[in-house]
């Protein structure tokens, strides 16, 4: 096994920028997830917003995991015509949401504004309003997610770092 040690820079970076985003990223959204919506008042919430919850799930834009543990949250309620879930299910809270199941619901129901470049692109740097970030760090998870290239050089690194950093305290 290949310790850190025998990293060549190029792969630290690599490392160390992926463990900001996988590690991080998630912890960021959810405190800004948190403040939009309160744990005390995140069942509420979720009742105000079934229909469009589900019309996300009709989507594919959540999954059939993801609504189980949306259908979770001690206090929801969900119509008839959705499964009860089986009896002795684990409540739920937003620590078990993952990045982009409350980056879609951000979006869908936490009345954000579109980034400049869209949801799905990388925000211009001067776009630093909430959903911006919001973006970038789902940016560079996704980028992360599906690549093949495990080495960043110093400059690349800098500069992605300093992007996601600034994405630590959105607004």
């Amino acid at each position: 096994m290949t310790s850190m040690s025998q990293l060549k820079e190029e792969e630290k970076n690599f490392a160390k920028f992926f463990f900001l985003n996988f590690k991080l990223s998630a912890e960021i959204v959810r405190r800004f997830f948190d403040r939009l919506f309160p744990p005390t008042n995140l069942a509420q919430t979720i009742n105000n917003h079934v229909p469009a919850i589900i019309n996300l799930c009709n989507r594919k834009r959540i999954n059939a995991v993801q609504l189980d543990i949306l259908r979770s949250v001690p206090g929801t309620i969900w119509p008839p015509n959705i499964q009860a879930l089986p009896l002795g299910t684990k409540p739920t809270s937003s620590k078990d949401f993952d990045l982009t199941m409350m980056i879609c619901l951000l979006r869908n129901i936490g009345g954000l504004s579109t980034p400049s470049n869209g949801w799905d692109k990388l925000p211009h740097p001067n776009d630093t309003l909430p959903g911006a970030n919001l973006a970038t760090l789902k940016w560079y998870r996704n980028q992360l997610a599906h690549t093949t290239v495990t080495v960043m050089d110093n400059k690349e690194f800098t500069d992605k770092w300093t992007l996601v950093e600034k994405c630590t305290n959105p607004p």
